[in-house]
């Protein structure tokens, strides 16, 4: 007799205790008191790994002083202790393993290893797989239902990770692609992602990132945010039909499309290409060749180095331009068309238009462009 009852929504819960159990959002900490079954297997140190688990899932690189020859992975199924969640005694922890049976296979021609899970249905026990696996691996990844998945310091070809109503975690991951999809969740990525990188995140999942790094990075939402630190690459292209975008220092050339969206951008150093149906541009061009931004209905604020030499082309109802900005303009037979230039002209030129707005024009200096505060001393 298994010592679980269920409550409406077929959440498993030991009959000791109340509380459902709860998806976990974060890394683990797990001990031995929550080991379920433990595997370790001998795989090649640059071969591929394929999961599709149930349950959230954290995945790491051997430590190299323990595994020198990288050529094991190591699989570890956890009771999920976090929450305050009671952890069950031996007994009833092994009447846990008749609830999920792990599936392991192995090609040792193409080196590929498969691990799926397979659950009683209807049944939801809080569990947590986790990993370890050669530094070089190629891995894809893929968690169902609410189950979140963690993936740290891998440095294979190929990542190609993806949830469903969970989140994704990364962390400082090295590769030549790697491409993230979460149908409802968020994608998470701290440190430095390096690698031509593809984000997709859908319903209200965002894109949260520290730093981007690779020849060519995608980042789409539908209706969450995207928010990225700072982002270096050959080309980038920025995507949501209503979320925000508010990228800090950018590098490279760069695409960046919206629906209904406000689009903030710290410091762009290379040429944008904006086009928004409805919301707010705000950038700064620290240095640029050929720069273009076209909104249907709202407001542009364009900002620039002291010392900008540039050519601007503004279409809009109203210009107003910054106290320390000179414009040399000169004539156009467009209705509501502003053209001019700053310092010289013929070096580099911004295009900007609003149909329904107005666009602001405004030099800064060095120390303003850093956004850094200063306190006045009133001693």
């Amino acid at each position: 007799k298994y010592l679980y009852s269920f409550d409406g929504q077929n959440n498993a819960r030991f009959s000791s205790s109340k509380t459902a159990f709860p998806a976990y959002p974060l890394l683990p900490f797990q001990s031995s008191d929550t080991l379920i079954e433990a595997w370790c297997h001998t795989v090649a140190p640059r071969g591929s790994l394929h999961l599709n688990l149930p349950f959230n899932t954290v995945v790491r690189p051997l430590n190299p002083q323990s595994y020198p020859d990288m050529d094991k992975a190591i699989i570890e199924l956890h009771f999920d202790s976090n929450h305050g969640t009671e952890v069950p005694n031996s007994q009833n922890m092994s009447q846990i393993r008749d609830f999920v049976k792990l599936d392991v296979k192995f090609d040792q021609e193409i080196a590929k290893m498969n691990v799926a899970a397979t659950t009683i249905p209807g049944v939801t026990i809080p569990m947590v797989c986790m990993m370890w696996i050669p530094l070089q691996s190629d891995l894809t990844a893929s968690v169902l239902s609410n189950s979140n998945l963690t993936v740290e310091k891998l440095e294979g070809n190929s990542l190609d990770l993806s949830a469903q109503q969970g989140t994704c975690y990364l962390k400082n991951l090295k590769c030549g692609s790697l491409n993230v999809q979460c149908s409802a969740g968020d994608i998470i990525s701290q440190s430095t992602m390096l690698g031509n990188i593809v984000f997709h995140a859908g319903a209200c999942g965002g894109i949260l990132a520290d730093k981007l790094q690779g020849s060519s990075v995608v980042c789409q939402t539908e209706m969450g945010n995207i928010h990225v630190k700072s982002m270096y690459t050959d080309t980038a292209v920025m995507g949501t039909l209503a979320g925000s975008i508010k990228l800090g220092q950018c590098h490279g050339k760069m695409t960046v499309q919206g629906g209904r969206s406000d689009v903030e951008v710290g410091s762009m150093e290379g040429d944008v290409d904006i086009g928004l149906n409805q919301g707010s541009v705000n950038l700064y061009l620290s240095r640029h060749s050929n720069s273009s931004i076209d909104v249907e209905d709202g407001n542009i604020s364009l900002s620039f180095p002291d010392g900008v030499q540039t050519d601007l082309k503004l279409d809009c109802s109203h210009v107003n331009l910054g106290n320390n900005v000179t414009l040399e303009s000169t004539n156009t037979d467009v209705p509501n068309q502003l053209k001019g230039y700053i310092g010289q002209t013929g070096l580099a030129s911004v295009q900007a238009r609003t149909r329904s707005g107005t666009i602001a024009v405004s030099q800064r200096s060095w120390i303003q462009s850093t956004n850094l505060n200063f306190q006045q001393d009133e001693s």
